[in-house]
């Protein structure tokens, strides 16, 4: 009953060194090659290698080595009618004067934001709150 290592016999990103300096190799001379075409390189110089790591794996050393760069992101394109979610604040006040005084059959508004938007039919999320 004596205690086991609890070592796990594989590590299945393990990358072997000698596949590990070609990969450094190859993103070295090629800095802007992504983990999918670092491999296509590999295969056609090493066809006789029967296996080589996924693509996820081959990004882990190039990035140990600092030899990754960062991609700048996309921002999302955004309707330019569309408001930006309504404040908490607005909310919590709303839902405070429900409780307080109840919720009421009609309600006069500005078609100002947070009430009204440009956006499709002119809703704003707090309408849609509202409509709920």
């Amino acid at each position: 009953m004596a205690d086991r290592s609890n070592v796990p016999h594989h590590c299945p990103h393990l990358i072997a060194p000698a596949v590990e300096a070609l990969l450094i190799a190859e993103r070295v001379a090629h800095p802007f090659s992504g983990a999918r075409q670092l491999l296509a390189i590999l295969r056609r110089r090493h066809p006789r290698r029967p296996s080589w790591p996924a693509a996820s794996t081959v990004a882990d050393p190039v990035a140990r080595r600092g030899l990754m760069h960062q991609r700048d992101l996309r921002r999302k394109p955004v309707h330019p009618g569309v408001v930006r979610p309504v404040t908490d604040a607005t909310k919590l006040t709303f839902e405070h004067a429900f409780r307080a005084y109840g919720i009421p059959l009609a309600r006069h508004t500005d078609n100002g934001v947070p009430f009204a938007t440009q956006a499709i039919h002119g809703l704003s999320h707090l309408n849609i709150w509202w409509m709920r």
